[in-house]
């Protein structure tokens, strides 16, 4: 895998990311996050599975299944982790900058989601 296929591939999966968590992301999904196991956040982290295996089956296409679903697992407990710590701390999009801080933290850790799967097919 050259530096540029690994470029192209983050570029992909950070596509992929924001299209998933800001596009087609609905209420029901992000209104649930805070159960665990509910409908509502599985069907969200499959989402991502789903646009993580499109992304990584023309790099790693023996492996693709078990990177999306790593990437599946590991981003619904992202997300559930930073929902049930704004709601333990009643911090809010209106009353906490905390609450800005968590989406920060929250994307920081997918995006080295993507950069740790990647780096654990080529390193």
């Amino acid at each position: 895998m050259t530096a540029a296929d690994i470029l192209l591939l983050m570029l992909l999966l950070t596509a992929k990311h924001n299209i998933a968590d800001f596009i087609i992301q609905t209420s029901y999904q992000y209104q649930h996050k805070h159960i665990y196991g509910h409908v509502g956040g599985m069907v969200h982290a499959v989402i991502h599975g789903i646009g993580t295996l499109l992304c990584m089956v023309w790099f790693f296409p023996s492996a693709a299944v078990y990177l999306a679903i790593a990437d599946a697992v590991v981003h619904y407990h992202i997300d559930w982790i930073r929902v049930n710590l704004c709601y333990a701390m009643n911090w809010t999009v209106t009353n906490s900058k905390y609450w800005w801080w968590t989406i920060g933290v929250d994307e920081f850790l997918h995006y080295l989601t993507y950069f740790g799967l990647i780096a654990f097919m080529v390193l």
